[in-house]
């Protein structure tokens, strides 16, 4: 789980949701705001009910993201980012996951300066 200081508020998560740019993906989208007003990494995950209908489930695939988010170098940047749930990725494999999450949010032009190296090598930690 995310630590409390890099998860969104709800003021927050309504500013990125407002003012943020989008980038998609087959099973997922992606708000971030690449200016916050306080130059720290927060992150949102939301799984809508009508996407994931078990509530068990959507907290499985609500830690799963929160793990992705945090093994990756995206964890490190001051950029505000929602990632939504469009479809019922359940019974997709954490490791198809993955790297479509961080292909997903490398696309992001602003991000891919500083996520080359990480791509390039993926044992640099």
């Amino acid at each position: 789980m995310l630590p409390r200081r890099a998860s969104l508020d709800r003021k927050s998560f309504n500013l990125v949701w407002r003012r943020g740019h989008t980038t998609t993906a087959s099973t997922f989208l992606v708000r971030y705001l690449n200016s916050p007003p306080v130059p720290r990494a927060r992150f949102g995950v939301a799984i809508p009910a009508s996407v994931v209908k078990n509530s068990a489930t959507r907290h499985l695939l609500k830690r799963r993201l929160h793990s992705i988010i945090e093994r990756s170098p995206i964890y490190q940047l001051p950029f505000w980012l929602i990632i939504v749930v469009k479809k019922d990725i359940s019974r997709q494999p954490f490791s198809q996951l993955e790297p479509e999450i961080i292909s997903t949010l490398s696309s992001i032009t602003k991000w891919n300066f500083y996520l080359k190296p990480f791509f390039l090598n993926p044992f640099i930690t």
